[in-house]
């Protein structure tokens, strides 16, 4: 079963409204805020009287950012699918 370069790369960032570039930035963006929090959570467990709340902060404002306060970006006017992908 062939599956299309479409569904791989642009059906997703395009149901939020993004473009495959700008949901790379912003999922990179995300993974490294949550690498940061999975750090601070490492710290703590080793020592716990440190980071005590920066995890769950830091997660929370992920949660905020991504789910309750995102704002859809605009799409530029007849954007150009790459050739290859025109045909599906």
């Amino acid at each position: 079963m062939q599956v299309s370069l479409f569904k791989w790369f642009i059906e997703h960032p395009r149901s939020v409204n993004e473009t495959y570039l700008q949901h790379f930035a912003t999922a990179t963006h995300f993974a490294l805020r949550l690498m940061s929090a999975s750090l601070k959570c490492l710290l703590h467990a080793l020592v716990p009287r440190l980071c005590e709340r920066s995890a769950s902060q830091s997660v929370q404002k992920l949660v905020d950012e991504m789910v309750n306060n995102r704002v859809p970006r605009e799409l530029p006017d007849k954007q150009a699918e790459p050739a290859v992908l025109a045909n599906e």
